[in-house]
């Protein structure tokens, strides 16, 4: 992940800044992207429910010779774009990765986690005062401390496909990575695992998921469905914050207890907001909720579909 924080966030630092987008900027961007992808759930409402079909084309947003007010520059649409772009090594890391999705679409802080909230740019981006890009900060950490093993080191431009760095970066994914998908020792054990992913987090959904289908690959469908679950909450990030209003309240813990003590297995689960006066069904993955018809603040009116 740290691989992804630095090549996500650093587009906005290189080439002195080109491509940074200012806070003002930023809202722009992100009412483009609902525009765009909060209709695909059938309903608008602020949501984006489908973060796996949001794909947005932000080239509307270019400015134009007669236009560079309130628009981007095509370094600016670059950098933004680079956010969701995957992260391909030529090489494999621990259990035989070769690369880390990108972040998702949709996440209404996503510029004060990958810019920051500086009027102008810091290059590079050292997280002083903490109004710096803060996944920049943790890929940073990551690249001096524990690859470079040099606290002069500069982030900026690091290739994680360098040779020179290929056989260090495959050491510590050996130490650190919680990457194993067998989980046979688990159902051995008559143990129980509820998994959830935000699905605007800075804990890429997409890789979440990518895991998932591994474990099932791995362990096998069957064996998986007796003792786990995977959701994503549409819209949250990893904290559980959204959109005003979004369903971020699930019971998870309530339904492991559940599924523990007197077995009974979890399925499509309630989601509400805070005031409990929204609810969405909480879908399995890859289902997410789709509006069918009636009351759009009522989960029934929702069917969970892939």
């Amino acid at each position: 992940m740290k691989l992804a924080h630095l090549q996500s966030s650093g587009g906005f630092y290189k080439d002195g800044g080109a491509g940074w987008v200012s806070p003002e900027l930023a809202v722009i961007v992100t009412k483009e992207v609902y525009a765009q992808c909060d209709p695909l759930d059938g309903v608008e409402d602020g949501w984006i429910a489908n973060f796996e079909g949001c794909s947005p084309d932000l080239s509307s947003l270019l400015c134009e010779a007669d236009n560079q007010e309130n628009c981007l520059t095509q370094a600016q649409i670059d950098a933004v774009n680079n956010v969701a772009r995957p992260v391909e090594l030529e090489y494999e890391i621990a259990n035989g990765l070769t690369g880390h999705s990108g972040y998702p679409w949709g996440n209404v802080a996503w510029q004060g986690s990958f810019a920051g909230s500086r009027p102008q740019p810091s290059t590079p981006a050292p997280n002083v005062g903490g109004n710096d890009s803060y996944v920049y900060g943790l890929g940073d950490g990551y690249h001096r401390f524990m690859i470079a093993q040099d606290a002069e080191a500069v982030s900026l431009g690091f290739d994680p496909n360098d040779e020179s760095v290929r056989d260090r970066i495959v050491e510590v994914s050996s130490i650190l990575d919680a990457t194993n998908p067998d989980l046979s020792p688990l159902h051995a054990r008559n143990g129980k695992l509820i998994l959830y992913a935000g699905g605007a987090s800075e804990v890429p959904p997409a890789e979440v998921a990518a895991y998932w289908k591994r474990v099932l690959e791995t362990v096998g469908e069957d064996k998986v469905a007796e003792f786990s679950r995977f959701y994503i909450f549409p819209s949250i990030n990893h904290g559980g914050v959204g959109p005003e209003g979004m369903p971020n309240q699930s019971d998870l813990f309530s339904a492991l207890e559940a599924w523990v003590e007197t077995g009974e297995a979890p399925g499509e689960l309630i989601n509400q907001s805070k005031s409990g006066e929204i609810t969405r069904p909480l879908c399995q993955y890859p289902t997410w909720p789709q509006y069918q018809s009636g009351d759009v603040n009522a989960a029934s009116s929702f069917k969970c579909v892939n």
